[in-house]
């Protein structure tokens, strides 16, 4: 949503500056327009996993640790992405996709 200032003598709208010279019939405008682009089209993440049983001794243990890269497939905020990391509790390593919505 944006909320501007619109003058009725030269049609134009903009959110801060132009209403010290424009002052005729100058009136408050709220424009309910959503902008789709909004998403980002890459998403990274990192993830860290502590040890709780550890971590309440006073001991940090990490229990896992990924990271992942999402991109958008939709212009509604959908996106598919993978992940990887490894998993020091079972001491592996793995990977999967990630779908987000």
């Amino acid at each position: 949503m944006f909320t501007g200032y619109s003058c009725k003598g030269c049609d134009k709208i903009d959110g801060v500056g132009w209403v010290s010279w424009c002052a005729i019939g100058v009136q408050r405008v709220t424009l309910n327009q959503y902008n789709v682009f909004a998403y980002k089209k890459v998403i990274r993440g990192v993830n860290v996993y502590p040890d709780w049983s550890e971590a309440v001794q006073g001991k940090f243990k990490l229990d896992e640790v990924t990271a992942d890269v999402s991109w958008r497939i939709t212009k509604d905020g959908k996106y598919l992405g993978v992940v990887a990391g490894y998993d020091f509790k079972y001491d592996h390593g793995k990977a999967g996709i990630r779908y987000s919505f």
